[in-house]
């Protein structure tokens, strides 16, 4: 009890799935069972913070993880940005996903959907601003990359491509020995793309 109103001061948001964990590392025994407090989802103060009713006795836990929560909550946001929604909205999205009956089944906690509402709003724009930033560094780093082994690539056909290294060649030869040429000096996501424009150009 003394647990519990600790975690409603401090936790925002939890499922009963998870409070087990959290029980025992608090008590410091290596698993629930030994703490001796009973079944967790029949202890009185557990079930009221929870609002959790099952539909019938000794019926398994919904495993179901507070960061499954947090991010069907932020998926839920995005797909209603442009519109008001109601709280329990989600949460009926969430009996339907996890194919319950009812909301009781949950074994959900959440101090403050408005707080949660906030925070993963604020995580999703930090992590959109740094997606995009780390997306333009791998990609002028890319391209840097590929600069380099090209520059690579036309010095070498450059030192071949002297009429005495070419006189007895055939044009088929010379295309087949540009694609080894490619090959040597670009990886292999770099290779399909000139590879396939040399093969094209030889075809036609």
């Amino acid at each position: 009890t003394l647990y519990m109103q600790v975690f409603e001061q401090i936790f925002n948001l939890c499922t009963l799935y998870d409070l087990a964990p959290l029980i025992v590392k608090f008590l410091k025994v290596n698993k629930y069972e030994d703490a001796h407090l009973g079944p967790l989802d029949e202890h009185p103060t557990v079930k009221r913070v929870f609002k959790y009713k099952p539909i019938q006795r000794q019926v398994l836990i919904p495993e179901i993880t507070s960061e499954e929560i947090i991010h069907a909550f932020v998926e839920f946001q995005q797909s209603h940005q442009r519109r008001k929604f109601l709280y329990e909205d989600f949460i009926d999205e969430l009996v339907q996903e996890y194919q319950l009956e009812k909301r009781e089944q949950l074994g959900l906690f959440c101090r403050s959907f408005p707080y949660l509402s906030k925070v993963t709003r604020k995580l999703t724009q930090e992590w959109n601003r740094c997606d995009k930033r780390f997306v333009s560094d791998d990609t002028r780093s890319i391209i840097n990359e590929v600069e380099d082994k090209l520059r690579e690539i036309k010095q070498e056909v450059s030192s071949e491509l002297k009429l005495s290294s070419y006189t007895n060649k055939s044009p088929m030869s010379v295309f087949d020995n540009l694609i080894s040429v490619v090959d040597k000096h670009l990886n292999i996501a770099q290779q399909k793309v000139v590879h396939d424009l040399l093969i094209k150009i030889r075809k036609d």
